[in-house]
C-alpha cells in the first residue's frame, strides 16, 4: 500500500538501542502530526528517555501522578525546558 499523505519518520534504516525502554517503537510521526509540522506550527526536538524519565520522576513528586511510560514523551520536553529555565 502506498502512503497517501505525507508522514516524516525517522528512516528505514534506524535501529533504536536494544536497551530503549521508553514504551515508543514507532518510527514514524501520524500524518496530522507531520502536516502541522510540514506548515511550520509544531516543532520537532529530540528528548533524551533518561532526561524523560528524570522529568517524569519531578512530576509524580510533585504532583503525585504516576504516568504511563507512552505519555512521557509529550510532557517530558515542556518540563524539561521549566527545569531548565529554573536553573
Amino acid at each position: 500500500m502506498a502512503p497517501i499523505v505525507k508522514m516524516y519518520t525517522l528512516g528505514h534504516d534506524f535501529m533504536q538501542p536494544a536497551i530503549h525502554a521508553g514504551g515508543l517503537r514507532y518510527h514514524g510521526m501520524a500524518p496530522q502530526l507531520s502536516a502541522l509540522y510540514d506548515a511550520g506550527l509544531i516543532e520537532a526536538v529530540a528528548v533524551g528517555q533518561v532526561d524523560v524519565f528524570k522529568a517524569a520522576l519531578l512530576f509524580s513528586q510533585t504532583e503525585g501522578i504516576l504516568p504511563r511510560r507512552s505519555r512521557l514523551m509529550q510532557f517530558g520536553q515542556p518540563l524539561m525546558k521549566q527545569i531548565k529555565q529554573k536553573n
